[in-house]
């Protein structure tokens, strides 16, 4: 499995102040943030970090409501398949930062969208290695269109 991370990614993403330790208050900002600047539309892809093959999920949101939502797993040729959302990915991942440590594993990494605020990655590690996780694979502002996000996961 390639590492998710490397050595100087790290540190460039810190001298961005991209990286974020992930506390309550940073958490509580970002939101804020997120709120006040969000789009009305907005088509966002959120794939799993960690898990071999990765899986992704992208979804139209319209005021708030996901209103379309596909996901796929990248084994074996599967294409996007409809599903039917309960909620915006986004919002997903800003519960699981709340949430913050897993059972045996811990919240590292997280990173927030420089422009929006929203949450852009986290990651669960578990005895040293990434187990779990999400990243914003795409997001495209003022749209309902899913196609426009259809990245393809790093393995």
């Amino acid at each position: 499995m390639k590492p998710l991370w490397t050595r100087g990614a790290a540190l460039l993403m810190l001298a961005q102040g991209q990286l974020s330790c992930g506390g309550d208050d940073d958490l509580q900002n970002q939101r804020a943030r997120w709120e006040r600047s969000k789009p009305l539309r907005y088509v966002v892809q959120t794939c799993t970090m960690g898990i071999h093959p990765p899986g992704c999920v992208r979804a139209a949101i319209d005021d708030g409501e996901a209103v379309e939502a596909e996901e796929q797993v990248y084994a074996g040729g599967l294409g996007w398949e409809r599903f039917e959302a309960p909620r915006d990915p986004i919002e997903d991942m800003f519960d699981a930062v709340r949430d913050g440590d897993v059972d045996d594993c811990d919240l590292e990494d997280v990173t927030y969208d420089r422009m929006l605020g929203f949450v852009e990655s986290y990651a669960l590690v578990c005895d040293g290695d990434i187990l779990g996780g999400r990243s914003v694979a795409c997001f495209e502002p003022d749209t309902l269109d899913l196609e426009l996000c259809d990245v393809i996961p790093d393995d």
